[in-house]
């Protein structure tokens, strides 16, 4: 992909709103209540957009939980473009700026159909699957 741009701040919220939209709730008929969080506008969270010639194509966000986890959330490349290695590059973009941060270890809860893709990037299964939002999913983590 030569037009690929990862952009990263909160100013690209409403393009992973509507991205998610499309993947989440009309996809995978994921109630707008579930999809949507306090976390979206949370000061803390680092949103993550990827964009081909301007249309957003994929989306991720790190958030810190309370308990001072950190977790790659919300990850999805809309229907069109899946199969060309933007959700690998996506959330290796989001892995080098925790590296940055000197995150030493982060979490996702990865839907258990695409636990192949997370652990061909690095991550570790653990703890017993689990349904979340109606969708069977894997506890994950990576250590940086």
């Amino acid at each position: 992909m030569n037009d690929l741009e990862i952009l990263i701040g909160k100013q690209y919220l409403k393009d992973a709103l509507l991205l998610r939209e499309e993947v989440f709730i009309i996809g995978q008929n994921v109630p707008r209540e579930i999809e949507r969080d306090f976390y979206d506008c949370d000061d803390s969270t680092i949103h993550f957009v990827a964009y081909n010639n301007d249309e957003a194509i994929g989306c991720g966000r790190i958030v810190k939980h309370a308990d001072g986890k950190v977790y790659l959330t919300r990850i999805a490349v809309i229907s069109s473009f899946r199969g060309r290695g933007i959700g690998k590059i996506l959330v290796k973009k989001m892995l080098s700026f925790l590296k940055e941060l000197n995150v030493d270890v982060c979490y996702i809860h990865a839907q258990s159909y695409i636990k192949k893709f997370y652990e061909d990037l690095g991550f570790i299964a653990f703890g017993d699957e689990f349904i979340e939002a109606g969708i069977m999913h894997t506890h994950m983590k990576y250590i940086l």
